[in-house]
């Protein structure tokens, strides 16, 4: 055990001692569900949910994610009851004091204490804190990964991770019911009556009719992003060879990166939709031809809601991230660099250049994966 594992796993214990509420029973009856991360990450756990409702129908199951997570926790079939908590390390602000995990992870085992959990389920790998919390909790039956800094909270460490992260989730599901995965199940999320409403009114306002594709270009890294100027080039190319619209998607933030992409456009002008929350969007995405973008949060929505996708990879590896269920619906395209799936997110601006990534993908491998999803879902001979 490393030096750092060693003070972690002490401070844990001096900070927020393990609590003891009785034996778990023989069944899960309230199973708490812990997944830390973003969007992406969520909707990879979905089969597991699913799974977990079908294998345990009577038993209360409730997702705690961050408030960012929120939302769309709330569109998931298969979940009672969605919780939340700020976890550390995952909110995208500044680095708090060393500390501040400790004492959070104290108060938030507090609030989980008088809830009844008898099981809870970490999903994260490499999520020590999640593993902690549940211990600390009182929580008696704790599934996770057989990681070293995790191993002293959980009691029933799960060895060998399979590669893809949808399959990983289905495998601690499957390792606490003990019911085998017989078919795995796809990934969903389900629009609102009012999600969709509010998509149509949007569509029907902004005159783009019911045949578009959705590029979304924005993503969690700049090494993972695509120029602007060939994201115009393709929807050119995608509305001259099958006569749709193109919609451009982006949060707040990534406003900036969607109007340089609906700048680039030459033959028509793009629509910008930008800001909407993840209802809305699921619900626009749920009727487009296809969804193009580099891997991110909203390529998974869309093949949550059943539409098809062509996404973009570099350093996120495909076997762990890419499309769950094998279809010529679901393209990827793979930067050509030796170095690929690196899995280094944090390049400053100032290295990009020496890191084209997924900047080395052509703009005819875009549209040849492009016109295959598209063939796939019907849509070229209308």
């Amino acid at each position: 055990m490393s030096l750092q594992t060693r003070l972690r796993t002490a401070l844990v214990g001096l900070l927020a001692p393990p609590r003891t509420t009785g034996a778990a029973s023989a069944s899960a009856q309230r199973v708490l569900l812990i997944r830390p991360d973003h969007l992406g990450d969520l909707l990879l756990t979905t089969p597991a949910i699913a799974h977990l409702r079908a294998a345990l129908p009577t038993a209360h199951l409730a997702l705690l994610v961050g408030p960012w997570n929120a939302e769309a926790a709330a569109h998931l079939p298969g979940a009672d009851e969605v919780l939340t908590l700020p976890f550390p390390y995952f909110d995208r602000q500044p680095k708090p004091g060393p500390l501040a995990p400790y004492e959070l992870l104290r108060a938030e085992a507090d609030r989980l204490l008088g809830m009844g959990f008898d099981t809870a389920v970490v999903f994260r790998q490499d999520h020590w804190w999640g593993a902690a919390l549940a211990a600390r909790s009182g929580i008696p039956r704790r599934v996770g990964w057989a990681q070293p800094e995790a191993l002293s909270s959980l009691t029933h460490a799960v060895e060998h991770p399979p590669e893809h992260e949808a399959a990983r989730a289905l495998m601690l599901a499957e390792a606490f019911t003990g019911v085998a995965v017989a078919v795995s199940p796809p990934m969903h999320f389900q629009p609102s009556a009012h999600d969709r409403e509010r998509a149509t009114a949007w569509l029907a306002a902004s005159g783009v009719g019911e045949r578009f594709v959705v590029i979304h270009p924005g993503s969690g890294g700049m090494v993972k992003l695509w120029p602007a100027e060939r994201w115009g080039a393709v929807a050119d190319a995608l509305r001259a060879q099958y006569g749709v619209a193109v919609i451009v998607t982006g949060s707040p933030a990534e406003a900036d990166l969607v109007h340089q992409v609906c700048s680039s456009c030459r033959t028509a002008a793009a629509e910008p939709l930008t800001g909407v929350d993840v209802g809305q969007l699921a619900a626009t995405l749920e009727r487009a031809a296809v969804v193009l973008g580099p891997d991110s949060g909203v390529l998974h929505l869309a093949e949550s809601v059943g539409t098809g996708t062509v996404r973009l990879f570099g350093p996120a590896p495909v076997a762990r991230f890419g499309p769950w269920q094998a279809s010529r619906r679901h393209q990827v395209v793979l930067s050509p660099l030796a170095c690929v799936a690196c899995g280094r997110l944090d390049f400053p601006a100032e290295a990009l250049a020496d890191h084209p990534c997924v900047r080395a993908i052509t703009q005819s491998q875009v549209l040849e994966a492009a016109n295959a999803a598209l063939a796939a879902a019907s849509v070229g001979g209308c």
